[in-house]
């Protein structure tokens, strides 16, 4: 089979999606799919061979327009992670037009699509409320890969580990807010990600905890 997957940048990038994005290709790709990856704002058309596109819906603005213009035996299938729209209020300074220009968008992605993909339950619900009758289906991220290790029943120590880019959409001052109500000397938190997405952002963090 010939695959389309439409996706933002590189599929190495070291985030959950992408992660995620990276594994399900690698997958079809062992099992004798041909899987091209593609960043949508290139301007690419999809080639008539292609029996399958898949795309990111974060990738919703391209899109909706690549979808409608697809050949009809074409399957188009919208993977779900999140919507961008369901993010909680940020503080950045186009969040007030994209509150009301993304669920528009997004919504356009989903009417042209044949399948829609979540990476949870919780997505699934939410998106069945947003669009009654869309079908969906649920693919899990799989944990078969992760060593699993006891648990004791009174842990001396707690260690949470946020793992993820440096945004403000991220709400890691909220993060931060929770520990420093707990204020439990048995609870560490450790932070992964990338401080040049927003270089503000990731100033500001550091200078919290380092004055915390």
């Amino acid at each position: 089979m010939r695959i389309a997957w439409f996706a933002y940048g590189d599929l190495a990038q070291p985030t959950g999606g992408y992660v995620y994005d990276r594994l399900v290709v690698g997958g079809l790709r062992a099992r004798g799919d041909a899987v091209d990856v593609v960043d949508p704002r290139g301007g690419e058309r999809l080639s008539e061979r292609v029996e399958v596109v898949v795309g990111d819906a974060l990738c919703a603005p391209e899109l909706g327009p690549l979808f409608e213009g697809a050949p009809a035996s074409m399957v188009r299938v919208l993977l779900v992670h999140h919507f961008a729209s369901w993010e909680l209020d940020r503080p950045d300074a186009d969040a007030d037009t994209q509150a009301k220009t993304l669920p528009a968008i997004e919504a356009r992605a989903v009417r042209a699509s044949d399948r829609l993909v979540v990476t949870g339950l919780a997505t699934r619900d939410r998106l069945v409320a947003s669009y009654p009758g869309a079908p969906v289906d649920v693919v899990v991220p799989g944990a078969d890969r992760l060593t699993r290790h006891a648990r004791s029943a009174t842990p001396a120590r707690v260690e949470l580990l946020f793992v993820g880019s440096l945004v403000a959409r991220k709400r890691l001052p909220l993060l931060l807010d929770a520990m420093e109500h707990v204020d439990d000397p048995r609870l560490t938190l450790t932070i992964v990600g990338d401080p040049a997405r927003e270089p503000a952002t990731a100033a500001s963090l550091a200078a919290r905890i380092d004055g915390s």
